[in-house]
């Protein structure tokens, strides 16, 4: 963090870098890489600040690995410090990203299950490859939303005080592995939270973003076909069988099963 803000300073004087998405919620998992944002304003180009960051930290000679990734909808550069092995991801401009961590804290406060749910279904996925955004996977913000949709919908039919962290964690591997229609039904969890008729699109997954109506989060998700079968194999595992989260390691084919009528 201390080297890319000295290194950031030095190019842009007047630019701002924060911390922010899990490592700022508390919701990283231990080797977890760290989000960091630079604001340098007036830049639009943020390819173009990808770039000579990336050149002015490669001459230091302090990264043991970095990459660019500028294909990306948000480019970033992906570096590995080598003082501590930490592991950054830093993008440019994205104060979405800074404006949700104190949302992120009160829907923390609202839903004690949600701290525990999200650490575990975050390792599950990373597991699998399937947790980095610019990789079509789910990502944290996304994976935070989609557990407190969850939770709200579960809420409707009992308590959740009443069921125990192993109920709702088969119970939400089952509602997005088998029982939401993706195709056809979104989510939002303004309010109470409701699930919407999906406008026709080619896209699996539909999510509202909690700060911006107007946007859908899950459109990101572009390998969320194969976070579905590995959700539907994790449920039927736990629930039918003795195995235990160790053992969610093989992804199985896709199974028939009933789903939430749109």
């Amino acid at each position: 963090m201390i080297s890319v803000k000295t290194h950031a300073t030095k190019l842009w004087p007047k630019c701002e870098v924060r911390a922010f998405g899990s490592f700022s919620t508390g919701l990283s998992l231990p080797d977890s890489d760290i989000d960091v944002m630079v604001l340098v304003e007036g830049y639009k180009d943020t390819k173009s600040l990808v770039k000579k960051l990336s050149l002015s930290l490669k001459e230091s000679g302090s990264i043991l690995e970095q990459e660019e990734i500028l294909s990306a909808k948000i480019p970033l550069l992906k570096i590995t410090l080598k003082e501590n092995f930490v592991s950054v991801d830093i993008s440019f401009n994205v104060i979405d990203g800074c404006k949700a961590i104190e949302p992120i804290k009160e829907l923390l406060k609202k839903y004690p299950q949600l701290r525990p749910l999200v650490l575990t279904i975050k390792a599950f996925l990373r597991q699998r490859k399937l947790n980095e955004t610019y990789k079509g996977g789910i990502g944290s913000f996304l994976l935070i939303v989609m557990i407190v949709g969850f939770l709200q919908y579960q809420s409707k039919k009992k308590k959740l005080k009443e069921m125990n962290l192993g109920e709702l964690l088969i119970g939400f591997f089952r509602f997005y592995g088998s029982e939401l229609n993706h195709e056809q039904l979104g989510i939002s969890i303004i309010g109470e939270g409701s699930l919407y008729k999906k406008i026709p699109s080619d896209q699996s997954l539909s999510i509202k973003n909690p700060q911006d109506q107007e946007a859908d989060i899950g459109k990101c998700a572009r390998q969320y076909n194969n976070v579905v079968k590995s959700f539907q194999y994790a449920s039927d595992l736990l629930k039918y069988t003795s195995g235990s989260l160790a053992e969610l390691i093989y992804l199985y084919p896709d199974r028939k099963s009933k789903q939430i009528p749109a």
